[in-house]
């Protein structure tokens, strides 16, 4: 991409408010959990079994959603493969053609999201290579479209990855104090592609956050790493993340139908209102190097994923209202 493609951000210093507009959640009867794991044929984690889990309080940097105009809203999993990078540059590409802007920042040294939204494999421009050059990191930004704008991860090699990785432990709050730094005109959202936990990059985009969604398939591994992945967000001292977008489903399948079940009742209003399907228009996407909501509209996915970018709106100006009392 041509230098005149990037697009230059300008810079303030805000301090993060509190904000305490999370909902506790809440396990589901834990016999029928049980059964429902015995006929998919898989062992429950101990976790399940816990009880009522207690509501984590998030820590004073989180932004109040009452008074900012932008919201961070970082999409993680425990593994790789579970299509945050599908679902997000999806939602970058409608919540941007609705007239929002939004900036999406690939944090994860992969580059898929990136790929997606145009970037060619192997473009070195990005995040890792401005901070370990001494850059500022924002003239790595690249214009996709009129509303959305992106900072790819950029390709480096493992000696520049591990400088970034320094700088990182050395200030573990360094993306929430760069995305603190960035203004819009008006309404803007700001997405971010964390790379599998547990990692150093993902812990860096999940402080980032006022919102923190995580994705499941719903195979026979979803127990566990949903387990796993609430684990790792109590030790960090972070609400549970909601909401969990369940990825890849076919209704088809016995496992997928009876894991589904399962899920509804443990994470009741957690569970994204809209399961993304699967389809094979994603894999086809990908080939493309385009969202899946741009390469095929009128699929199920897209429909899907048009019906999570309402909820995932609905859900940030409900938490507005809710903070503001």
């Amino acid at each position: 991409m041509s230098s005149d493609t990037r697009t230059l951000f300008s810079r303030i210093g805000k301090a993060f408010p509190t904000y305490r507009g999370f909902r506790p959640a809440h396990n589901a009867d834990e016999a029928r959990q049980s059964s429902l794991l015995k006929d998919a044929g898989i062992r429950a984690p101990a976790s399940i079994d816990e009880g009522t889990r207690e509501f984590v309080a998030p820590p004073q940097h989180w932004i109040d959603f009452a008074t900012r105009d932008t919201h961070v809203v970082t999409v993680s999993s425990v593994t790789g493969g579970m299509g945050r990078s599908t679902i997000l540059a999806s939602l970058a590409s409608i919540i941007s053609d609705g007239g929002i802007d939004v900036l999406v920042i690939d944090f994860d040294p992969c580059n898929v999201l990136s790929q997606y939204l145009g970037v060619p494999a192997g473009y070195r421009d990005g995040i890792v290579r401005r901070v370990v050059d001494g850059d500022d990191w924002m003239k790595a930004g690249l214009r996709c479209a009129t509303h959305l704008q992106l900072l790819p991860f950029g390709y480096a090699d493992i000696g520049e990855i591990r400088r970034f990785e320094q700088a990182m432990l050395l200030r573990p709050d360094w993306l929430r104090e760069r995305v603190a730094e960035i203004e819009f005109p008006g309404r803007a959202i700001i997405l971010i592609d964390a790379p599998p936990l547990p990692s150093l990059f993902a812990q860096q985009a999940i402080r980032a956050a006022t919102l923190n969604a995580g994705v499941l398939r719903p195979d026979a591994g979803a127990p566990l790493r949903l387990a796993r992945m609430d684990e790792w967000f109590k030790g960090e001292g972070m609400p549970y993340p909601d909401p969990i977008i369940m990825s890849g489903f076919h209704p088809a399948q016995h496992l997928h139908a009876s894991v589904a079940d399962l899920l509804r009742l443990q994470l009741k209003r957690r569970l994204a209102p809209f399961p993304i399907h699967h389809d094979s228009a994603v894999p086809e996407a990908m080939a493309a190097e385009i969202a899946v909501v741009d390469f095929a509209p009128h699929s199920q996915v897209a429909h899907d994923i048009q019906g999570l970018a309402s909820a995932l709106l609905a859900d940030i100006s409900a938490r507005a209202l809710e903070a503001r009392g």
